[in-house]
């Protein structure tokens, strides 16, 4: 996972000043059935965050195994898994979404709070044997 704060062109093209990079690299989850959370970044007091896009670059997928067809992504913090984003289909071999807006809200902590990605597994199949994929999730953080 990487995280970058935007230019000034990227900021005004993407409407969001920081971009985090997910891969098939941080899916490490090797128990079939089971979903990973990833934590991608906690903010506290004085601070807002609102997701306000997730792009797939290259979509996810295991490609010894065709039948591995749902792997999907919510955000948002700890006890509300989807508030920031909505499930949203990830795996080629599923119907991916190349393209998903954020729920619209915008998050203000009033302590130091995880902003997590969870990314859902299938039953029968394991997260680590996901060889490709890449998604750039887009954050306004004030």
């Amino acid at each position: 996972m990487n995280i970058m704060s935007l230019l000034n062109e990227e900021i005004a093209l993407h409407n969001a000043n920081v971009r985090v990079v997910v891969t098939h690299e941080d899916l490490t989850e090797s128990t079939a059935d089971t979903s990973q959370v990833i934590a991608l970044m906690t903010k506290g007091l004085g601070k807002s965050v609102e997701l306000v896009k997730s792009e797939l670059i290259t979509p996810f997928k295991d490609a010894s195994d065709a039948a591995f067809n749902n792997i999907e992504f919510t955000a948002g913090i700890s006890g509300d898994a989807a508030s920031l984003l909505a499930a949203q289909q990830v795996n080629e071999n599923g119907t991916e979404v190349i393209l998903k807006k954020g729920t619209g809200a915008v998050y203000s902590p009033t302590s130091a709070t995880a902003i997590n990605l969870t990314v859902g597994s299938m039953t029968g199949k394991s997260l680590d044997d996901v060889d490709t994929g890449e998604a750039y999730l887009y954050f306004n953080v004030l």
